[in-house]
């Protein structure tokens, strides 16, 4: 109560994975509401990462014919802002719902788009999961030689940023890659 109106609109942006994981059916209305008072009030980064945690909330509810317009504009909003942190963001969030669409030409377009603007920031988080989106697209299609090396610069990041989750998720596929090997005791280390 205390917070200005875009200082609420920047907690729902900045804490927006929490509240939806929180109360699932209240983050449609908190990013639309974020969205539309950001639009209202010409805040573009801020309506920038609304509409993508609109879209996300779409996607997560199965809402796919809606999901795509959201982050669409938040990729222009991004783009016009010159954002390359957000611009990796929307980028890795637009991979997995065109990956879903199975439309693997534009997934890897924006995989790519992620992943160079995640350099150009020198954003480690969004690197790591642009490469591990990568990694899980290819060991999908059963392309696991490939999947290797993006996996070991994951883990690689994940160390460096002390990110335990995300370690948790590439010892994972690290161990699992080693027992498609027949590595057993690789896969156990």
């Amino acid at each position: 109560n205390n917070l200005s109106v875009k200082e609420k609109v920047q907690f729902i942006n900045k804490n927006f994975y929490a509240l939806y994981s929180a109360d699932f059916k209240n983050a449609e209305e908190l990013a639309s509401w974020a969205s539309q008072t950001a639009a209202d009030s010409l805040w573009m980064e801020e309506e920038a990462y609304a509409q993508k945690n609109w879209g996300l909330v779409l996607y997560l509810s199965g809402s796919y014919d809606q999901v795509l317009p959201h982050y669409l504009k938040s990729l222009s909003l991004f783009e016009q802002l010159q954002n390359p942190k957000g611009l990796a963001y929307i980028n890795n969030e637009m991979a997995v719902f065109y990956h879903k669409q199975a439309d693997l030409e534009n997934a890897y377009k924006c995989l790519d788009a992620s992943e160079k603007n995640a350099r150009l920031a020198n954003d480690l988080e969004s690197l790591g999961t642009s490469l591990a989106h990568r990694a899980a697209f290819l060991t999908r299609r059963g392309k696991y030689e490939e999947a290797m090396p993006f996996i070991q610069e994951v883990y690689k990041i994940r160390l460096q940023t002390q990110d335990s989750v995300g370690l948790g998720y590439v010892l994972i596929d690290l161990s699992e890659l080693a027992l498609r090997k027949n590595d057993l005791n690789s896969a156990l280390g």
